[in-house]
């Protein structure tokens, strides 16, 4: 029995990096206070009284659509049982980077044409034959050229707020201002709709086809609590009400932002949330 953990960084398990399945590359610092080499996830804790399998998908800094692209991905080409989404924030998104390289047409092409046509298939192919994601989230080769890149409207403020220029923006983020540019021009709805939408094709298909699955949150207000005033049946496992209630924080100090301890205080919290955990968790014919 096999549970996919799928999201942003808050389903990322420590033995795990990017879009692979292997050791973690980016060690904590020993000097940090409160370090852990060795953290045990709390969908590890589930799986292990549920007898399932975790297999992590988790990309850190990623938003909404990319991280339910991977899922759906996932889904379509592996065998599943059950899985847990960790929903990312929704002003996170995506854009194309340094497709000047070269020939920035011909860098589109090789990047996105084939997606936007379905060249090699149908839609659903997009999906099941998608190269996208890999190490670094690069795309046409490992050692440079165009790749996609994670972004955040969030960090805009900094410059409607003074912080920065777009210049110093720019050099800060390591964006050029080609991105930045994408960023002012999406439209505002946008940023939670299609969030919103994605989350909620991914929840569909997993209802379609019979996989049990809980969308938990470290972003509070937000994609999941619309979802849920739209009235939609939709399991919610918010982690902001478990960190106010055992004193503890998100932290960038470890790979999945909790230690052993608080992912303990937070499956502790799951169960009481859904006390019919185990059942939920058993597919039915």
């Amino acid at each position: 029995m096999k549970l996919l953990l799928a999201g942003d960084s808050f389903a990322q398990l420590e033995a795990y990096s990017g879009h692979y399945q292997t050791a973690y590359n980016i060690p904590i610092p020993e000097d940090q206070p409160n370090e852990e080499l060795s953290v045990k996830h709390w969908v590890e804790l589930l799986a292990d009284d549920i007898d399932h399998e975790v297999v992590g998908h988790g990309i850190a800094g990623a938003g909404i659509s990319s991280s339910s692209f991977v899922a759906l991905q996932q889904l379509l080409t592996g065998e599943y049982d059950a899985m847990v989404f960790c929903v990312s924030h929704h002003a996170r998104t995506i854009s194309n980077k340094d497709l000047d390289q070269g020939d920035k047409w011909n860098n589109w092409k090789a990047i996105a044409y084939d997606d936007v046509v379905f060249r090699t298939g149908k839609g659903i192919d997009v999906y099941r034959d998608n190269k996208l994601y890999g190490n670094d989230v690069r795309v046409i080769d490992e050692g440079g050229g165009p790749y996609i890149r994670h972004q955040n409207a969030e960090e805009i403020l900094k410059v409607l707020d003074g912080e920065y220029t777009l210049q110093q923006f720019a050099e800060y983020t390591g964006s050029d201002l080609s991105q930045i540019h994408y960023l002012q021009n999406k439209p505002g709805y946008s940023y939670l709709h299609d969030s919103l939408t994605a989350v909620v094709t991914l929840d569909t298909y997993c209802k379609a086809h019979n996989i049990p699955a809980v969308f938990a949150s470290g972003f509070p207000d937000g994609v999941s609590e619309t979802i849920q005033d739209m009235g939609f049946d939709y399991k919610h496992f918010p982690f902001p009400e478990c960190e106010e209630k055992h004193n503890f924080c998100a932290r960038g100090s470890y790979p999945t932002h909790y230690s052993t301890q608080e992912h303990a205080h937070i499956y502790a919290d799951f169960k009481k949330l859904y006390p019919e955990y185990k059942t939920m968790f058993s597919k039915k014919d």
